[in-house]
Order: structure tokens, then sequence, then C-alpha cells
């Protein structure tokens, strides 16, 4: 879903998928307190965390 909706605006993203239950220190490291959960990346930071109902489309053109 966030590669089609970002190939859909036209702005590159890549897709990274984590198993917290393996890596727990990892989701620590990043606040995950609840699956799914989806983290934008820019410049190596997170700079936003996107819950499930929110407008992806969005908040993805919000980091253009």
């Amino acid at each position: 879903m966030v590669e089609q909706t970002a190939e859909n605006i036209g702005i590159e993203a890549k897709v990274a998928k984590i198993n917290v239950d393996n890596n727990g220190p990892l989701g620590r490291r990043f606040g995950i307190r609840g699956i799914p959960a989806l983290l934008i990346f820019k410049n190596g930071k997170v700079v936003d965390k996107v819950r499930p109902g929110d407008n992806l489309e969005k908040r993805l053109l919000a980091y253009r």
C-alpha cells in the first residue's frame, strides 16, 4: 500500500518490514507500542508515525 501510494503521488519510497517480536530492541528504540506501525523517515530520522486510518497520501506529501 505504501509503495503504491508513493507511486501514485510521484515520490520515491522505500519500505522495510521489521518483526518486533524478533527484534525487540529496535521496536523499543522507535517507540513501537502497537502493530501495525508505520514510521516515515527523512534523511535517516523519524519525521512521522502513521496510524491505521490516517491519510497516508497526505502524510507522505508533507515530507516531499
